[in-house]
């Protein structure tokens, strides 16, 4: 996909988030049963803020007008390890990622295992070729480059996972 693909994309993804989704909401309720931090109501917010904040046309179009990425070059594989203590904290670095052009494998959070994936299966429905943009991986590995979130705790994992 081409950067004018990729934008018109996420545009359409966050309209399709917006409807009523019921396997969406029994993988957040499967959340909030497993995880009591992120409750239902947390759950929605954090999405409803993503649609609105990062998925509208308008607020992309603002964000990306700053940045050349018409260039259609390989990017490579950028690997995400993803933080888990915010509803759907990873997707920003998703967002990013797959906008600038990367083959993203991700690895979730054990605290917030269902949602993401789930609405990025979304987005594969919406739009096949998105399949090789978004993988869901147990465990990190075959990469260029990555991205790695969390606490203090988490920064002295990765020193020793990537050491």
């Amino acid at each position: 996909m081409n950067f004018e693909e990729r934008l018109a994309f996420l545009i359409e993804w966050g309209q399709r988030l917006q409807q009523p989704d019921e396997r969406l909401e029994a993988w957040m309720s499967r959340t909030a049963f497993n995880n009591e931090w992120f409750t239902l109501e947390n759950q929605k917010a954090a999405l409803n803020n993503i649609v609105k904040h990062f998925l509208s046309a308008s607020n992309l179009k603002k964000w990306l007008e700053k940045y050349d990425l018409s260039k259609e070059e390989p990017k490579g594989v950028l690997g995400l390890i993803l933080a888990g203590n915010i509803p759907l904290v990873g997707f920003h670095d998703i967002l990013c990622g797959f906008i600038s052009g990367h083959q993203l494998k991700i690895k979730c959070s054990d605290k917030d295992p269902h949602v993401l994936p789930y609405i990025l299966e979304v987005a594969k429905k919406l739009n096949p070729k998105v399949e090789k943009y978004f993988t869901v991986v147990d465990k990190l590995k075959g990469f260029d480059k990555v991205i790695a979130t969390g606490s203090n705790n988490s920064a002295r994992y990765f020193e020793s996972y990537f050491a």
